[in-house]
């Protein structure tokens, strides 16, 4: 059972982590049986004791396609010190540009490097689907039952 479950259905940022971790194991497991995946995240320390804090009813409650890939608890370190963070980073930071050049028009600004062919594990939401987390995030911050079924099977996108 998920503790102080209704705080933690009304944030976002536990919703967000849970559709990554869930969406990362779940391709790791289809794709890469054999690969370990630590999940690591920009030290944000409020964040961090609040992920923790449902971290066992996240593992307890995935789908069974997704459970291998939860072995480790997250960790979280400074983006300073771990290169892979600052190559996230990095990423998400074109990532948003690409969608803004999509949405608003602009010029196309080119990577400064020759970029290489790495795999791509995204998630795109769409207005209306955003409508319908938000609305389902609202709906499961007062019941119990629909939130670990949600969590046992997240809404795909």
């Amino acid at each position: 059972m998920i503790p102080d479950s209704t705080r933690a259905a009304r944030n976002p940022y536990i919703h967000a982590v849970s559709q990554i971790i869930g969406d990362t194991a779940r391709y790791q497991h289809q794709n890469l049986a054999d690969f370990q995946t630590d999940f690591v995240f920009d030290e944000r320390l409020t964040e961090q004791g609040k992920l923790l804090s449902v971290w066992d009813a996240i593992v307890e409650d995935a789908p069974a396609d997704v459970k291998p890939g939860l072995d480790a608890t997250p960790s979280w370190a400074r983006d300073d010190l771990v290169l892979p963070l600052q190559a996230a980073d990095l990423e998400a930071w074109w990532l948003r540009r690409r969608w803004i050049e999509k949405l608003k028009g602009f010029d196309r600004l080119e990577y400064p490097w020759t970029p290489g062919n790495i795999p791509e594990l995204a998630c795109v939401h769409t207005e209306e689907s955003l409508a319908e987390v938000k609305d389902k995030m609202s709906k499961v911050a007062d019941d119990l039952e629909l939130l670990t079924q949600i969590m046992r099977d997240p809404p795909k996108f």
